[in-house]
């Protein structure tokens, strides 16, 4: 492992990670559903076209 003194020189805070959005668990499902549905539904509509 790597001490916060270490990270510190290295230009990093300890204790914290890089800051990134971060979404909720369940949002992101919700999101990730509701598009392969649509998208699954869009491919269908496509194809019997």
């Amino acid at each position: 492992m790597i001490s916060d003194s270490t990270k510190e020189r290295l230009g990093q805070r300890p204790n914290q990670s890089q800051k990134s959005r971060k979404i909720p668990l369940k949002l992101g499902l919700i999101i990730q559903f509701v598009l392969q549905i649509v998208g699954a539904a869009r491919l269908v509509g496509y194809l019997s076209y």
